[in-house]
């Protein structure tokens, strides 16, 4: 891995692409597109990366952070570059009921349906993405969103080709986790869409839980079905979305002289379970690849490293959490995997 200390400015320089796009002229807002992510407090830094990695690919793209914790002074709205919701602007008309039912990462996705619901109703917008927080867009979402001209659901699977090596995440991990990764999910302002957001949130709001043995993995497992059951459904596998470290094994990453996955344009790397304090590791969820032996790639997590810091330097400490402070006294707290000798993807 590149030296972790080596200044921001210097990382950006040795991007060549990103260079190119960050001076790219800036177009006007389109509002027929819209993005949107879902954190709770201690992902701000992780927050502001992803956008502003969409304000250098996509200059003038609208994006909304959902914030499901109380603001509390730690976010000021009008520092952040991305309009803010809250847990209140949702309209569930019960959601302290689902605040106790949930832990803190199975409130997040068990409210993701709910969010894409009502940025369609408030902006009449034509297509829309979740990108989740720990995500970084490193060329044009532009395709992205064109694929949605002629369908209603995109999803990208989590492998397209057979593990055998006996590392973890295996094809049985993606079985009990589910097939698709759903820390990325477009969807277009048609019938189709807006009749899978009300089944997949009726089921999330009975069943988010954290449960891979009883067959339940969050928001994610539901998703296994929606290509059975709706139209329009586009599962793809163009090996420039969503990277990340289970499906390294079948990417090739270059950064010179452009950022490409297979020699296809790299859209957005996702860095699930990348932890900043430990910035040799590639993933708490994984146990195939070092970080010094993955090649180009690792000069992504360099870059990624720094962001992150330059985003977080200038705010207050918040502590990891993974239970809302208000309700850390319920029962249960977040369940931890047992006798699946397996760890599983997170979608968060």
């Amino acid at each position: 891995m590149a030296n972790p200390k080596s200044s921001l400015p210097s990382l950006l320089r040795s991007f060549p692409s990103l260079q190119q796009q960050k001076s790219a002229k800036r177009r006007a807002p389109r509002q027929a597109r819209l993005g949107c992510t879902i954190i709770a407090k201690n992902y701000l830094p992780a927050a502001r990366t992803l956008i502003r990695s969409i304000a250098r690919s996509d200059p003038g793209l609208r994006w909304v952070v959902l914030v499901i914790e109380p603001l509390d002074g730690y976010i000021d709205p009008e520092k952040q570059p991305f309009e803010i919701l809250q847990l209140s602007d949702l309209r569930i008309p019960d959601i302290h009921a689902l605040c106790m039912r949930y832990t803190l990462t199975e409130l997040a996705t068990a409210v993701k349906p709910r969010l894409l619901k009502i940025l369609f109703d408030r902006t009449g917008c034509d297509s829309l993405l979740y990108l989740d927080p720990d995500i970084l867009v490193l060329n044009s979402l532009e395709p992205v969103y064109a694929r949605l001209a002629s369908s209603s659901i995109l999803l990208t699977p989590h492998i397209t080709r057979p593990v055998v090596d006996g590392a973890t995440p295996s094809e049985l991990t993606h079985l009990r986790c589910g097939l698709y990764n759903l820390g990325f999910l477009g969807v277009a302002n048609t019938e189709a869409a807006r009749s899978m957001l009300d089944w997949w949130e009726n089921h999330l709001f009975e069943s988010c839980y954290f449960r891979p043995q009883q067959g339940v993995f969050v928001d994610q497992k539901w998703m296994d079905l929606v290509p059975l059951l709706f139209p329009s459904v586009d599962i793809v596998s163009d090996p420039g979305w969503n990277v990340a470290f289970w499906n390294l094994q079948e990417r090739h990453i270059e950064v010179s002289p452009q950022l490409s996955a297979n020699s296809k344009p790299l859209r957005f790397f996702h860095f699930s379970g990348y932890d900043a304090r430990q910035p040799d590791e590639i993933s708490k969820y994984q146990d195939r690849f070092e970080m010094r032996k993955i090649g180009a790639a690792a000069r992504l997590f360099s870059l990624y490293h720094a962001l992150l810091l330059e985003e977080g330097r200038d705010l207050p400490v918040v502590r990891d959490q993974r239970v809302d402070p208000l309700l850390e006294d319920r029962v249960g707290g977040l369940e931890l995997l047992s006798g699946l000798g397996e760890v599983c993807i997170a979608s968060v």
